[in-house]
């Protein structure tokens, strides 16, 4: 991080700038007056976290640069300093997020398509992991947190109590375009334990795991059935379908296996019929935007060698 440290004279001029006494100003972080007072005067470190959180519950805008803005970290500081910098994003994520209607983990995270979809309906994010640098910083650009690492190398006490445990865990093994080595992969084929040891731990109320649809014909059927009797020795109770996203208006034609479990099984819940919304990625792109077509001359000279209008491409 370029700044992580908070200098106590910033504290108090954001305090009296905003007229509050030091037990409102508490209040915001619902910590106690006395760890205010120890902040302002530098008994007591202030975490960039709180900082943050304050300076989002109160929206005032410091006049120096000593802000914390997690913007200013690249994809050189996210692979060197990934297991830092995930804990500290992670500490203000879980701050920010701790009143919400319910809170979710995101294991093999992406670039972070199951979170937008569970945060548009309410949900909270509090833990996410994902191995991959590249989708680590693409994430982190989405949601300004730097997911942590290697999911077979998290400590438990690193993952929060949640709600909601969702995984996309890996894809290759169950591919129709993998070698179908299923668990008998020497590495991939453990991320499902992975899952099971933080279900064994957490006992979280819901588990939502995403796949390939060739899960369901893998190994004559083998693969899925191991999955579900985890599950359900364990007091789930599961069910499955396959959804294909050109039925919910997306510009895509991908199927994809989903499996939603209930540890209390009195929860009547049936996946979504879906609209049929057809689309096609004409209805999304930006129409007439400047700097992103050519001239009619560079058409005719690069594009179309024979004046038929029909493109040399």
């Amino acid at each position: 991080m370029k700044n992580i440290s908070i200098d106590i004279s910033e504290i108090a001029i954001a305090r009296k700038t905003l007229a509050i006494t030091q037990k409102q100003a508490a209040s915001y972080l619902s910590v106690s007056e006395r760890t205010w007072q120890q902040w302002e005067t530098g008994q007591r470190g202030m975490r960039s976290s709180y900082w943050e959180l304050f300076l989002i519950k109160t929206d005032y805008k410091p006049k120096n640069s000593n802000k914390i803005i997690f913007s200013e970290f690249d994809q050189k500081d996210i692979r060197h300093r990934q297991q830092s910098l995930a804990k500290i994003t992670h500490e203000t994520e879980q701050l920010l997020n701790r009143n919400k209607k319910y809170k979710f983990i995101d294991l093999f995270a992406g670039i972070g398509g199951i979170r937008k979809a569970f945060e548009s309906v309410g949900g909270g994010c509090v833990f996410s992991s994902e191995i991959d640098p590249f989708a680590q910083f693409t994430y982190y650009t989405n949601f300004g947190v730097v997911p942590y690492g290697d999911i077979c190398k998290l400590e438990q006490d690193d993952i929060p109590k949640h709600d909601i445990l969702c995984g996309g865990f890996p894809c290759q093994p169950f591919s129709h375009i993998g070698k179908r080595e299923g668990f008998a992969h020497p590495t991939q084929g453990t991320m499902y334990d992975e899952i099971l040891k933080i279900i064994d731990s957490k006992q979280p109320r819901v588990v939502f795991l995403e796949n390939v649809p060739g899960i369901l014909n893998h190994d004559a059927g083998n693969t899925l059935n191991i999955i579900l009797r985890e599950l359900e020795d364990r007091n789930y109770d599961c069910t499955h379908t396959i959804l294909n996203s050109s039925d919910f208006g997306v510009p895509q034609n991908r199927k994809r296996f989903y499996l939603v479990c209930f540890l209390d099984d009195g929860v009547d819940f049936k996946f979504p019929k879906p609209p049929m919304q057809k689309s096609d990625i004409g209805d999304f792109i930006e129409k007439n935007v400047k700097g992103y077509t050519i001239s009619k001359r560079l058409q005719k000279s690069y594009l179309f060698k024979k004046d038929d209008g029909r493109p040399n491409i």
